[in-house]
């Protein structure tokens, strides 16, 4: 075998260079798709509305109770579907202990999120266990849906009074992605209220003694009534206008004060001024002879 020319050389050298650049393009490529696989997906919390404890008859109940959402309840909860980015549900333990303590505190003395083994031993545990799923359109609606499915029982002293498994699901209007987020909060909120109105009902096997109370002596005391109006006369809204101030001039003149002027030389009625005659009567000038 003849030895290769130097320009069959470079061309190789070429190839080889050309070759691992596309290499090491696709190796980055590779990583970062896989870096956004793993983090590129849709974000939909959930979160239980200010609702108030539902309508209906409940029993009152004589010891606290104890709400625990069990370790399956993932507090993230992801689904995925072909063709589609994953969607992960986020605080689904938060949502749920708070739908339940917010309805179930008319029925008992206290209400706390805690664990099983801190009960005291007449105490009741509430134990919930919920999942969340999304669900493409289908006969229910045009739009995606949230669904969730559990169960709950109560206990005392590690008796089961009550037990169930519940399901809900939600309008089937919303688009895929966060905005799922509200379906979920809707399904979560009707298993609050479903499991509140049923353990509200089970019966107080233990009610507290009726102890005597004194008699309390109440008076009912009435609202302050506003002063009376008082009638006004006819035309007695009509203000008057205040009389316009008067002139030096035309105030009336004391007559002591005219007595006054006329000493100071000024005339007074039927008295000739200084140097005028009286009618008929010369006048004091010097006279001249003839």
């Amino acid at each position: 075998m003849g030895a290769f020319s130097r320009s069959e050389i470079r061309a190789a050298r070429s190839a080889r260079g050309s070759r691992g650049r596309r290499t090491r393009a696709l190796l980055h490529l590779a990583c970062v798709c896989a870096l956004v696989g793993c983090n590129y997906r849709h974000s939909a919390p959930v979160r239980a509305s200010d609702l108030p404890p539902p309508p209906g008859e409940r029993e009152l109940h004589s010891s606290p109770l104890i709400v625990e959402v069990v370790p399956t309840t993932d507090d993230s909860q992801c689904v995925a579907y072909e063709r589609y980015r994953t969607l992960c549900f986020h605080r689904v333990r938060a949502a749920l202990e708070k739908a339940l303590t917010q309805g179930l505190w008319p029925s008992f003395p206290e209400v706390r999120v805690g664990r099983a083994q801190d009960a005291g031993p007449r105490d009741y545990v509430l134990q919930i266990d919920a999942h969340l799923d999304a669900l493409p359109p289908g006969p229910e609606g045009p739009g995606w849906s949230a669904a969730a499915t559990g169960r709950w029982r109560l206990l005392r002293g590690g008796e089961v009074l009550a037990e169930e498994a519940v399901a809900s699901r939600s309008r089937a209007e919303f688009p895929y992605g966060a905005a799922l987020g509200e379906a979920g909060s809707e399904v979560l909120d009707a298993l609050g209220v479903h499991v509140v109105a049923a353990v509200s009902k089970i019966e107080e096997r233990e009610p507290l003694p009726a102890r005597p109370l004194p008699p309390v002596v109440a008076r009912a005391i009435p609202e302050p009534q506003p002063p009376p109006e008082t009638e006004k006369p006819e035309g007695a809204e009509a203000t008057e206008a205040p009389p316009p101030a008067s002139s030096t001039n035309d105030r009336p003149q004391d007559p002591q004060s005219e007595d006054a002027q006329s000493q100071d030389g000024q005339p007074q009625d039927g008295q000739p001024q200084d140097g005028q005659p009286q009618d008929g009567q010369p006048s004091d000038g010097p006279s001249h002879d003839a």
